[in-house]
């Protein structure tokens, strides 16, 4: 059963966010604030001004999504192709504001790939984060790790 929110703010950074409809609709319903980001500038908005409690990003975002940064060398090396986990760059910008709030990754792929990818990229997972592989749930299991981390669940 879905544990009311009141008012706690969420943060989705996805660059196709229409997929996420029926989790913000269900969010919204019980009460939480809920915001939409397709883009690292998009992003850095919300953050300052809705200051969110959590925030929920796509591993692998691809290099349009980067706009002006997409020259930065270690973005580069991220976006390898397939295995991108420019997300991790993302949250690494994002952790560089002094945003602490929790980070959830969201990916298709499992997580023992994500881990493989950033192996070989050379990337460390970005403290106060965790993953979750949606595969093709459509987000339906993303709902109680979103509880969890706001601290609503029994």
């Amino acid at each position: 059963m879905a544990k009311p929110l009141n008012g706690k703010r969420v943060l989705f950074i996805d660059e196709d966010t229409d997929q996420l409809d029926d989790l913000v609709v269900s969010l919204r319903i019980d009460s939480a604030v809920v915001n939409l980001a397709h883009n690292l500038e998009e992003a850095q908005v919300a953050i300052s001004s809705h200051q969110p409690d959590l925030i929920v990003l796509c591993l692998n975002m691809s290099e349009a999504d980067f706009g002006a940064h997409s020259a930065d060398k270690r973005l580069r090396k991220m976006q390898s192709g397939m295995d991108s986990v420019a997300g991790i760059w993302l949250a690494e910008q994002i952790r560089q504001t002094g945003c602490q709030v929790p980070i959830i990754f969201t990916e298709y792929f499992s997580r023992a790939e994500a881990e493989r990818m950033m192996r070989r990229l050379g990337v460390d997972w970005p403290s106060g984060s965790s993953y979750v592989d949606i595969g093709g749930s459509r987000f339906e299991g993303l709902r109680p790790v979103i509880e969890k981390a706001l601290g609503v669940t029994d």
